[in-house]
């Protein structure tokens, strides 16, 4: 304001038709006072000195931005190298909007998305000239901005951390129960068994670390990758599929900045020709066991 001179001032704000609204003087031009609940959008902000008896007539407008909120991140996990583009879908995303990462915060790229209309229902208080006050419920249909905003990840130790996005001052509020978890490299360590038939069909236990991960897969050199059964971040199943005859690597899929990537562990896994039956000598024995039978097959070659 112009001056705030006066020790019998009575300073307050109305925004709208919300008044009074409480306000101090912060210095001799300055007049601070904090803004009530209102809709999305421009309200006029007009001053008293005199306890509401005058206001101004400057015709000032005050905005008010939509929350900044998050409804839903894609994905949730990613590597600890960072790097991982993260979408981020909420209200209140701007052009200047950021997240944050834990304690590390990156720019982010924004999309416009669509509108989502919303009736909010929501009780005020107005004090008429005459000393009057009024309160009442009001419902108000508006069209809040659902919008796209993506994050890079930054570099981070292994674990869960919460995804805030800024306001529209640079700041970020309170956490909003949104995780993003940083995944340690998995890593193949041995496979049981380590042979199998050229008709595939075995079942494969897959032995290494962090090996827990949406969609994980198996894959065995060029043959088709195989969707793995998790049993504990330390071992994982695969059916075999069917492969010629040799050594193949055995590796499992891990998401790194690129998108869906393999471990390097070079473990490897030999497929062979099934072997048949082709008789027994002796074809019999007693029932109380002890018989030593030689089984006649095609082919028992191989290390």
């Amino acid at each position: 304001t112009d001056s705030l001179d006066g020790s019998l001032r009575t300073f307050g704000c109305r925004f709208g038709t919300v008044a009074p609204v409480t306000a101090r003087k912060a210095n001799d031009n300055i007049m601070q006072c904090m803004s009530p609940a209102r809709d999305i959008g421009a309200t006029q902000l007009e001053v008293t000195h005199n306890g509401g008896a005058e206001y101004t007539s400057s015709g000032t407008l005050f905005s008010y931005w939509p929350s900044s909120e998050i409804l839903s991140i894609d994905p949730v996990s990613g590597p600890i190298a960072g790097g991982t583009l993260v979408t981020v879908v909420g209200h209140g995303l701007r052009d200047t909007t950021r997240c944050r990462f834990g304690n590390e915060v990156v720019d982010g790229q924004h999309y416009a998305g669509v509108d989502t209309v919303y009736t909010v229902d929501r009780l005020t208080r107005q004090v008429l000239s005459n000393g009057t006050e009024v309160t009442q419920w009001t419902s108000r249909t508006r069209r809040y901005g659902v919008a796209y905003l993506i994050c890079q990840t930054p570099a981070s130790s292994a674990g869960h951390v919460s995804v805030q996005i800024s306001d529209a001052f640079g700041g970020f509020g309170v956490s909003q129960d949104v995780d993003f978890q940083f995944r340690a490299p998995a890593e193949v360590y041995a496979l049981w068994p380590r042979l199998g038939s050229t008709e595939g069909g075995a079942i494969l236990s897959v032995a290494g670390s962090n090996l827990l991960g949406a969609n994980r897969i198996c894959a065995f050199g060029d043959a088709e990758s195989i969707t793995a059964v998790e049993i504990s971040s330390k071992l994982i199943l695969c059916e075999v599929p069917a492969h010629p005859e040799g050594a193949i690597e055995v590796e499992v899929s891990v998401v790194s900045g690129e998108g869906q990537q393999l471990t390097s562990s070079a473990v490897a896994f030999d497929y062979a020709t099934p072997i048949s039956v082709l008789g027994t000598n002796p074809a019999g024995g007693p029932e109380e066991g002890g018989t030593v039978v030689s089984v006649q097959t095609d082919s028992l070659d191989g290390s």
